[in-house]
C-alpha cells in the first residue's frame, strides 16, 4: 500500500529506516522514481502483499517498531478483496511484525471546522467505508490498542482521519 511513496520517502529523508511494499509493480516503480527526485539513492520499496507482510519479508527484517497504513479507498481501491478484508488482514499482518505503533489514515466525510487537537468522541467525523466501532472492534482484534484519532482537512469533498493505536501486550 506506499502507493507513490509518500511516507516512505518522508521516512527515508529524515534518516530513518523505511520499508515501502505496494502489491502493484507500477506503484513501486513510480515510488522509486519520486525517492530518486528527492533526493536519495536508497531502495527501500518492495513488491509485496501487506495482508502478509510477514512471508514477504520473512528474510529480511523481523520487526518493525511502527507502521503507517494508508488503505486506497475511492475509484482506484478495486481490488480483489473488499475494504473491510484487506484493512482487517492488513491490521493482523502489520500487528505480526510491529511491536510498538500503528498510524492508520481513513477518509472521512470532510468538516468545517479544524481541529488542532485529539478528537474526542463526539468530535469524530463520519468515515468513508466504516463506522467508528467498528474500527474499534477491528484495531482490538488484531492486537491493537486505539489510543486517539485526528481529523486533517485536504478539501471541501473529504478528509482524513489519523488514527494512533499501540501494540497491545501479546499472550
Amino acid at each position: 500500500m506506499t502507493g507513490t511513496g509518500g511516507f516512505t520517502i518522508e521516512a527515508i529523508m529524515s534518516g530513518r529506516n523505511a520499508i515501502g511494499m505496494d502489491l502493484d509493480e507500477e506503484m513501486i516503480q513510480g515510488a522509486k522514481m519520486n525517492l530518486e527526485w528527492a533526493g536519495s539513492e536508497s531502495n527501500p520499496f518492495v513488491l509485496g502483499d501487506a495482508t502478509d507482510i510477514k512471508a514477504t519479508l520473512s528474510d529480511e527484517v523481523h520487526s518493525f517498531s511502527g507502521v503507517v497504513l494508508d488503505p486506497p479507498y475511492g475509484r482506484n481501491s478495486q481490488g480483489s478483496m473488499d475494504h473491510h478484508a484487506l484493512l482487517q488482514h492488513t491490521l493482523a499482518s502489520a500487528r505480526e511484525v510491529v511491536d510498538g505503533g500503528l498510524v492508520l489514515i481513513l477518509p472521512s466525510e470532510p468538516r468545517a471546522e479544524h481541529l488542532n487537537h485529539p478528537l474526542e468522541r463526539s468530535e469524530r467525523p463520519p468515515l468513508k467505508h466504516y463506522a467508528w466501532e467498528t474500527i474499534e472492534e477491528m484495531l482490538n482484534e488484531a492486537g491493537w490498542h486505539y489510543e486517539n484519532a485526528w481529523y486533517v482537512s485536504v478539501h471541501r469533498s473529504l478528509g482524513r482521519v489519523i488514527v494512533y493505536a499501540t501494540s497491545a501486550p501479546q499472550d
